[in-house]
């Protein structure tokens, strides 16, 4: 059969593989001029030749089906590690909270989660009022989601929090290995935005902005809120409708920096810092790397998502005195390598616009160097 396939991210590259491997002919047609989707790593302008993970970050313990593929194409792992097999680094109202006042913040958390249990359908925003945590915990609980999921407390569902330890590891050398991996042999048509699908009759037309293109089925893997801005002929059924549009999707800026002073870094951000301020977390995902350099990475998102800040605002609230990151957590002044990589914002679009950007133009966004 032939088959196109719309979405060169893991879900579309892992379904043209297979469906390749089994005999189809497969045709894939991305909107970027990469593979990978979300997973993105960049390798310039770093020294020692160290990257950043800016897209997924991490993989969990239990997420079997990626540790799967990794295994089935020989991609290596870092070591095991543990978010919460210590006490984190935590800024609050300006300054470090002690080893006790972090440990009462979880233990807060936990006694809440025990003793009042959340409800079907209650967002994290309703359960921590209604157990009436203190702003502290909630600030701490506040900057944990914005690592996973990204969105504010009123978008997470309650019954999903998990406050306990994650285990967690990384692809060594980039996530995009495996994309990267699925990708060779593949029928790949960059640059093609899908606009409208047509599945009136026994085939399946796609038309995108360059071209058109018929198969005898359609595996669409973009995500879900992007497929209501495409055309349909026929309209899908108002269920599935229903369903799409009540997806949520998270975005925001992800943010990396080189700093010099290896040790210093990795003691003071520790296994995680959080903050009540952006940045409201940090996580050196460059421990594994060789060099005497360090990466550390963020996300500005839900409530933190930028509008209207420039790069070196937000660069400084990462180093700046004032802004008590670094400088506070060692005593003295650390000093970036001068390589920072963030989604390109165009630098020729105002803040206000980019503030109004819709949630496909942000997806669509390539990422390059704040210079």
């Amino acid at each position: 059969m032939k088959i196109l396939v719309a979405g060169a991210g893991l879900s579309g590259l892992v379904a043209a593989h297979r469906l390749q491997a089994a005999g189809h002919k497969v045709t894939i047609l991305e909107a970027r001029t990469r593979v990978g989707g979300r997973v993105l790593t960049v390798r310039e302008p770093f020294a020692d030749g160290q990257h950043a993970d800016l897209g997924a970050m991490i993989l969990y313990e239990g997420q079997n089906t990626i540790l799967d593929l990794c295994r089935e194409f020989g991609i290596k792992l870092t070591p095991v590690k543990t978010v919460g097999a210590e006490l984190p680094c935590v800024r609050y109202a300006g300054r470090l909270l002690g080893p006790e006042e972090i440990g009462a913040c979880f233990g807060e958390l936990q006694k809440a989660q025990s003793a009042h249990p959340a409800e079907p359908f209650e967002t994290a925003a309703a359960w921590v009022r209604r157990c009436r945590l203190s702003t502290r915990a909630i600030a701490l609980l506040d900057a944990f989601i914005e690592i996973q999921p990204s969105i504010p407390l009123r978008f997470v569902d309650a019954r999903g929090l998990h406050l306990g330890p994650e285990r967690y590891m990384q692809m060594a050398g980039g996530n995009d290995q495996l994309p990267r991996r699925l990708a060779q042999g593949l029928d790949l048509r960059f640059e093609h935005v899908v606009r409208l699908i047509d599945w009136s009759r026994s085939s399946v037309v796609v038309e995108t902005e360059k071209g058109q293109f018929e198969g005898d089925l359609l595996v669409l893997a973009v995500p879900g809120p992007l497929t209501t801005d495409i055309g349909w002929n026929p309209p899908l059924p108002a269920e599935k409708v229903r369903a799409l549009v009540s997806l949520r999707y998270g975005t925001g800026a992800a943010v990396a920096a080189q700093y010099r002073e290896r040790k210093a870094v990795s003691d003071a951000v520790r296994t995680a810092f959080f903050s009540d301020t952006i940045p409201r977390w940090l996580l050196d995902l460059s421990v594994d790397q060789l060099g005497n350099t360090a990466v550390v990475t963020t996300i500005l998102s839900a409530e933190s998502e930028p509008r209207g800040f420039v790069q070196n605002d937000v660069l400084g609230k990462l180093d700046a005195p004032r802004a008590g990151r670094f400088l506070i957590l060692r005593g003295h002044n650390l000093r970036r390598t001068g390589a920072e990589r963030s989604p390109n914002l165009p630098r020729h679009i105002s803040p206000e616009k980019i503030a109004n950007l819709t949630d496909q133009e942000r997806q669509l966004l390539e990422w390059d160097t704040w210079q």
